[in-house]
Parts: C-alpha cells; structure tokens; sequence
C-alpha cells in the first residue's frame, strides 16, 4: 500500500471497494488518493467533481436516503426549518434537498448527478461574472451609496445650471 500511495503524487489513484487503480470506478462510490492529506480523503461518484462538489455529494447522502425512505420534500424542508442553524445554510440546504428530489435514478445516479450540475454550474460561472450569492444577479445597483452619490451630483449639477440660466435671463432683462 505504501508503494502504491508514494507513487501517486504524479498520477491519480481511487480506491474501488477493496481494490486500488489508477482510474476512476465504474459503477461505485469511489475514494480518490489526497497528496495532501496523505490518505483516501475525498469521496465522489464523479471522477471529475472537485472537492468542493464531492462534498456536496456527501451532504446529500441524507435526503438521498430520505428519498429513498419515502419521506416528502415537505416532511425534509420542516426539518431543515427546525433547525438552528443561520438562514442562508437553511435555504442552501433546502436547495440540495429539492435538487435531489428533482433527480430520478438510484441513489448513486442521483448522487452522480448531483455532482455533475455541481461542476456544471462552477463552469458556467467561470466563464461569465465572479459567483454571487445570488443565482442571476440583482436588478438593484450593486453600490447603492456610490450611486446615491451620483445622483445627488447630477440634481446638483441640474440646480446650479438652473440658477445660472435664471441669472443670465435676469441679466437680459436689465439691459
């Protein structure tokens, strides 16, 4: 094992159930060789998921199982209300339980899928604008304050040559 794990720092190693390859697993949960952990850290059905992806996979193990119980997406989301965790990991949780609700398939497909829309999504970001919080971005200005600023400049602006223009006919009538 030893000889097989220092030769991985070049190349790619998963674990297979029992068995040890150099290229992902066919049909299985695979457990891919981490250089720096220096163990089999990073559990994925995807080859190509990234850690961030593989993660989400694991994190849907609990409603894939719940599915797979029979449990409703209702029965999931009053769970996750209940709790007492911050809002925005309640409501990102509440997205993994619908995706995996959305996806047909046993629970590795699903899982796979998961992993898949994951890395699907992190390249669509890629190629456009820096990931947001937000799934399309906002119609409200980004920095409302420096925007705030800009207007009151152009009412300014609009004011003095206002009061210029009234100056100057003022300065008609006279003569």
């Amino acid at each position: 094992m030893a000889a097989t794990c220092a030769g991985a720092a070049g190349q790619n190693l998963y674990k297979c159930g029992a068995t040890f390859q150099d290229r992902p697993c066919d049909t299985e949960v695979q457990k891919k060789y981490s250089s720096l952990t220096g163990s089999f850290s990073k559990e994925q059905v995807n080859a190509t998921a990234d850690a961030q992806c593989a993660d989400r996979g694991v994190r849907a193990l609990p409603f894939i199982q719940a599915r797979t119980r029979q449990e409703t997406l209702e029965s999931l989301h009053a769970g996750i209300d209940a709790k007492p965790i911050a809002r925005l990991e309640k409501i990102k949780e509440k997205d993994l339980a619908s995706a995996v609700f959305a996806k047909k398939g046993s629970p590795v497909e699903i899982r796979a899928a998961i992993e898949t829309e994951c890395m699907d999504n992190k390249q669509v970001s890629t190629r456009t604008r820096a990931p947001s919080a937000y799934s399309t971005y906002p119609e409200y200005p980004i920095y409302p304050e420096s925007n705030a600023r800009l207007a009151a400049a152009e009412r300014r602006a609009e004011a003095a040559a206002a009061r210029a223009a009234a100056a100057a006919d003022r300065a008609s009538r006279r003569y």
